[in-house]
């Protein structure tokens, strides 16, 4: 082996070791890059999926308000607006809840998704306190109606 050789086997040698020492680092940032993506996804997933809870739960309440509304204006049995007299306060901590889920997950359209929920939610809940005060009243039927 000549000297010429010795020193071409050397070079390359000495190039492999820090050549295998970056690609491995390489290898070990898009493993870790592709993980936090991963995670970062999977919490996002998991935060829509309790937002969906969150608004059947809202939806059951408003719901039960409107049964238990409808069972007090058949029976007068004021135990019947429990439901109701409970749903109001649920339902501001559930819009809060499902705001806070919304922000956290960056969604585009969270703020108008939030307000559109909470203007059902506040029109039926206004809806079934109307029907009430015009019950109490006397007047089984709202005016105009024939």
């Amino acid at each position: 082996m000549s000297l010429k050789d010795t020193v071409t086997n050397l070079g390359r040698k000495t190039w492999a070791m820090p050549l295998g020492v970056f690609v491995a680092l390489l290898m070990i940032l898009i493993s870790e890059l592709a993980y936090f993506g991963a995670v970062s996804q999977m919490d996002r997933l998991d935060t829509l999926g309790r937002a969906r809870m969150e608004l059947l739960r809202l939806m059951a309440r408003v719901t039960d308000a409107e049964s238990g509304q409808r069972g007090y204006l058949i029976t007068r049995r004021p135990e019947y607006l429990d439901p109701y007299r409970f749903a109001a306060e649920d339902a501001s901590q559930g819009l809060s809840a499902l705001q806070r889920m919304y922000a956290q997950v960056r969604a585009e359209d969270a703020e108008r998704r939030s307000k559109e929920i909470a203007s059902a939610v506040g029109a039926k809940l206004s809806e079934l306190q109307e029907v009430l005060k015009l019950y109490e009243s006397g007047r089984e039927r709202p005016v105009g109606s024939s």
